[in-house]
């Protein structure tokens, strides 16, 4: 089981740095154990690394076949979904998707349990906004994560503003 964490957690290394011969072995080695007796957490944490590596890769249809059997595989109810929904859905707030999402999964975007998925939340929001062309909406959730999350992550807010100014012509 601590196997396929730590093959889970390495696919998304090399999958960023298009290592993709690596990661094809990871991802036969660690299909082979998702075969055995895994924990439900464990096989959507893998199937979520392999969504990423397909991303990567630039196969959206397989990508997007992956995100619905990532959050198939484990129960909604499961403390852990959480973690594994929001790690889906950056990816999508960043490919300008959340509207593609359940109503269940949206809201959990909409009602977070605590200052830190807030703070998850309203980033999704704001991404999903900028690749959207909505720069009205994304100025809203900059200056909504400024004035709650103050030393947050300055320079992600910084950079996000600088597209932002970039959208609506403000060069």
């Amino acid at each position: 089981n601590i196997y396929l964490l730590f093959i889970s957690y390495t696919l998304g290394f090399i999958s960023r740095r298009n290592q993709f011969e690596r990661a094809k072995v990871l991802e036969s080695i660690g299909s082979s154990l998702v075969k055995e007796k895994i924990h439900p957490v464990l096989q959507s944490y893998f199937l979520s690394s392999l969504v990423f590596l397909r991303d990567f890769e630039g196969k959206p249809v397989a990508r997007d076949f992956l995100i619905k059997e990532t959050l198939s595989v484990i129960d909604k109810k499961s403390p852990r979904y959480r973690t594994i929904f929001y790690n889906i859905a950056v990816l999508l707030s960043l490919l300008g998707r959340l509207k593609d999402l359940d109503k269940e999964d949206l809201e959990l975007i909409e009602k977070p349990l605590n200052d830190q998925h807030e703070y998850i939340c309203s980033g999704m929001k704001m991404d999903n906004a900028i690749i959207l062309g909505n720069y009205e909406e994304g100025y809203q959730y900059v200056e909504y994560l400024k004035k709650s999350f103050k030393g947050g992550d300055a320079y992600s807010i910084r950079a996000r503003i600088c597209i932002l100014q970039i959208l609506s012509g403000d060069f």
